[in-house]
């Protein structure tokens, strides 16, 4: 069999590597600690207080970089392929992109796409015009948001006339909202 494959292009993207994750702190250590998005109450982000130490390359840090990327976003091509998992620059409702993680499509018609903002942890269904190719030096940086199980938190009985969380409905809207009253407080996190 001969395949005559002419007139194909190449991808037009350059396919990036994946996220740094961040350096934890040694197991045992208590560290301080920002939640940043809730998932469950068993299932949180944090960001750790502790300070990372920056690679000796790095001469700004992520904000500053973020910060001159978002003065020229419209130099930026928009986001035209979407592999599951891969890096962009995402609009979050504040109007600034900031990077995250593709998921899924939530939607074809019209097209819909679950990102992860990867430094806060929090979850987005965006059109494809919010998307844009996020630049390779952005890979450098460790993400910020550490997902998380909180040890001795479970979903308790929800009765049936119970508001519950829906992508998870073994817990409840008033234990999510009791949760994030909890988490206003200094908090200390353990690795294990």
């Amino acid at each position: 069999m001969n395949l005559k494959c002419t007139g194909l292009k190449g991808p037009e993207e350059s396919v990036l590597g994946s996220f740094v994750n961040p350096n934890l702190p040694l197991e045992g250590e208590q560290f301080g600690v920002r939640v940043t998005h809730l998932w469950t109450p068993n299932e949180l982000f944090l960001w750790p207080l502790k300070k990372q130490p920056d690679s000796e390359m790095a001469r700004e840090t992520l904000t500053e970089a973020l910060t001159k990327i978002n003065a020229n976003i419209t130099s930026l091509p928009r986001l035209t392929s979407f592999p599951y998992g891969g890096p962009c620059l995402a609009e979050y409702s504040d109007g600034k992109y900031y990077r995250a993680r593709l998921m899924k499509f939530t939607s074809i018609e019209p097209l819909m796409i679950l990102v992860q903002h990867v430094d806060f942890g929090s979850d987005d269904s965006l059109p494809a015009s919010k998307l844009r190719q996020m630049p390779a030096e952005l890979l450098r940086f460790a993400i910020q948001a550490i997902k998380v199980k909180v040890a001795g938190f479970k979903a308790p009985s929800v009765e049936c006339s119970e508001d519950v969380l829906p992508y998870c409905p073994a817990w409840s809207v008033k234990a999510a909202m009791e949760m994030t009253d909890l988490l206003h407080n200094n908090i200390t996190a353990t690795v294990v």
